[in-house]
């Protein structure tokens, strides 16, 4: 067994020097590494949404019937170029008007001139049979 002195150090001797303890380099740990690549990942998503995103403009209509905020798409030749946002009534309550975003390679339609309408289905009753 080792012998252990519980005396008080001699007031003639210096106090032993403190021991020097190097840190470690503080690394981050493993669990901030998932909170750090989602935000990469939602950063670029955020910045390419809006970099891909076209204009948005407003358009008159006497009537809503067709138009459904979020599902109704707007087409030139059967290709869709924008989708209708929001749809509310004027504030003299004679029409309607329709917020549209448009695809950034349609930006060219949104223009002050530019005609829009609505194409409603028909239905046709059968030809009559020939007989």
């Amino acid at each position: 067994m080792p012998d252990l002195d519980h005396s008080p150090p001699s007031p003639s001797s210096p106090p032993p020097a403190p021991e020097r303890r190097h840190r470690a380099r503080w690394l981050p740990s493993l669990v901030w590494l998932i909170p750090i690549v989602a935000a990469v990942v939602g950063l670029s998503l955020l910045i390419h949404t809006l970099t891909e995103r076209g204009p948005e403009i407003t358009v008159r209509f006497r009537t809503a019937e067709g138009l459904v905020p979020g599902k109704t798409p707007v087409r030139y030749k059967d290709v869709d170029i924008g989708l209708v946002k929001s749809v509310r009534l004027a504030g003299d309550h004679s029409h309607v008007i329709a917020k549209i975003d448009l695809t950034q390679d349609a930006a060219s339609f949104a223009t002050k001139d530019t005609r829009f309408w609505v194409v409603r289905p028909r239905f046709l009753p059968p030809a009559a049979s020939r007989g």
